[in-house]
């Protein structure tokens, strides 16, 4: 752009300047468009590379109107597990369906799979039932170790945990199906932050005076 035709941009005003610009320089504008784009991409991939995942949990069939809800648990989480470092996140993957299209049942599987680095899944019976038996969930009593016998109650078939039921997981709303079991995926290398994600729905609800874990329905269990 020589002189002459920088001073007669300048001299354009509002709507004639866009008109112009427009008009003459439109390959220009798209490729300073797409530079912008893929420096906003690498921007981000690169500021992702640098954070560190101290949980990651697959919610099948999640309430997609809860949104706002599932931002504010990801923050609880994050202040719970992490040290302050804005480096630090915690992922609630909501992508997971449990319908029975082959396209549904991949994505499922890939993200139980050691191909994605996720360490739970919440899901309901019907696909526990599916995936049981394959090696993908790891026992309840290897994550608790020496907490066990506190949650003993609410483990069946020692790999799922029972989250139906627990105040903190029904006022949050966050599925439409009941019983909602949480799994430990046996492939996670971050086993005792997921000790930590159970403790958060029913270790907090046990009460230091009778020892027992408060259900929303005023059921109890007295802890030996």
């Amino acid at each position: 752009m020589n002189r002459q035709e920088w001073e007669k941009i300048k001299s354009l005003k509002g709507k004639k300047r866009l008109e112009y610009l427009w008009m003459y320089y439109r390959p220009v504008l798209y490729v300073l468009a797409v530079l912008i784009l893929i420096c906003g991409t690498l921007w981000t991939a690169v500021g992702n590379l640098r954070k560190e995942t101290l949980l990651s949990v697959v919610i099948v069939d999640a309430d997609r109107q809860a949104a706002e809800r599932f931002d504010k648990l990801e923050a609880a989480l994050l202040e719970r597990l992490g040290t302050g470092s804005r480096k630090e996140e915690v992922s609630l993957d909501l992508s997971a369906v449990s319908r029975e299209e082959d396209d549904s049942m991949m994505n499922m599987a890939m993200k139980l799979s050691v191909a994605e680095d996720n360490d739970a899944v919440i899901l309901d019976e019907k696909t526990w039932e599916r995936f049981r038996g394959q090696n993908i969930f790891a026992d309840w009593e290897d994550v608790l170790g020496d907490d066990y016998p506190d949650y003993q109650e609410y483990v069946t078939g020692k790999d799922r945990l029972l989250l139906s039921g627990a105040n903190a997981w029904e006022e949050g709303g966050y599925v439409r199906y009941s019983p909602a079991y949480l799994c430990v995926l046996e492939k996670s290398e971050r086993k005792d932050r997921v000790k930590a994600f159970a403790e958060y729905w029913i270790g907090q609800l046990l009460s230091p005076q009778s020892g027992a874990i408060y259900f929303k329905d005023g059921r109890s269990s007295l802890r030996a």
